[in-house]
């Protein structure tokens, strides 16, 4: 896993638009993949964003990145609580969800579909999935509630995510992408 893997696939995450960020990378051997997470973590943790592997799948790794501020703010809903208690999250500290969330993610081959709260996806679209109702739109996730206003956070990702590509064709290091707390503005 390089910076460049993580500013391609995490970009809306690094700029702050979204909570978090799930995406596989190339596996090679569990003492590199430490190394890397503590490279990166070195990095991203005093900017206030945490990278944890979560799943080792033959010669992948599934990575999940997320702004641990915003993902406080999350679980701090009362109807995500409510949502997320059935599936086993009875401690809504941030600490203790993530960890129940990677144990999840790492149970056999079913999805834990809560996993749209943990990338910050509206609690609406979140719930349409769960009950697999029909949604109104498909963007960058299944859009159940607000489509005008999924459409517009589609844009921003899709605009963020090219202007990372840029950063990396230019060769700007993460460092310097990464969007911190307090410069952000808050969608």
């Amino acid at each position: 896993m390089s910076e460049m893997d993580i500013m391609h696939q995490a970009a809306p995450t690094l700029a702050g638009i979204k909570a978090g960020s799930l995406f596989n990378c190339p596996y090679h051997d569990h003492q590199s993949l430490v190394e890397e997470c503590v490279r990166m973590n070195r990095i991203l943790v005093p900017k206030g964003i945490r990278l944890i592997p979560v799943r080792i799948m033959d010669d992948r790794v599934l990575v999940y990145i997320y702004r641990s501020k915003d993902i406080e703010r999350i679980l701090t809903d009362q109807k995500v609580k409510c949502l997320l208690e059935p599936y086993g999250y009875t401690n809504t500290h941030p600490t203790c969800c993530v960890a129940h969330l990677i144990h999840r993610l790492q149970q056999g081959d079913i999805f834990p579909h809560e996993v749209g709260i943990f990338l910050g996806y509206p609690i609406e679209d979140v719930i349409g999935f769960i009950e697999q109702r029909e949604c109104k739109w498909i963007g960058c996730w299944k859009v159940y509630g607000d489509v005008e206003k999924a459409k517009q956070r589609f844009d921003q990702i899709h605009q963020c995510t090219t202007s990372y590509r840029m950063m990396v064709q230019q060769g700007i290091a993460m460092r310097s992408a990464i969007v911190t707390d307090e410069k952000r503005c808050y969608v």
